[in-house]
């Protein structure tokens, strides 16, 4: 029960994010809401959204170096950034964690003295 509520409060954070993300996105480059969007998915997907998040970089800098492609703003890289995130940070929270905390309740500690 507690589970699905918090998966439920982390579900509506994450659209919410989406959301105010979408709605003050422009392509202006002092806009700087794509700096909101990626803190607070990292934030909301910590640790493995900061991977993401430094998977997205690497990849940035790798086709503005070798490829000549500079990655602008768009509602499409938000919407590509924020699925990435929310994707990995649901599996992460509400799928191996779950199996990670139930296997180590379902193993077999052996005494270290007999």
């Amino acid at each position: 029960m507690l589970l699905k509520i918090v998966k439920g409060i982390w579900i509506i954070t994450c659209v919410a994010v989406l959301c105010v993300s979408l709605y003050y996105f422009s392509p202006d480059p002092k806009n700087d809401i794509e700096i909101f969007l990626i803190w607070s998915m990292i934030f909301l997907t910590f640790p493995i959204g900061y991977v993401v998040a430094v998977s997205f970089n690497l990849i940035a800098i790798f086709l503005m170096k070798f490829a000549g492609v500079t990655l602008q703003g768009s509602y499409l890289l938000i919407l590509v950034n924020w699925s990435a995130s929310f994707i990995a940070g649901y599996f992460q929270w509400f799928v191996w964690v779950p199996k990670l905390v139930k296997w180590v309740k379902n193993k077999k500690v052996k005494p270290l003295v007999k």
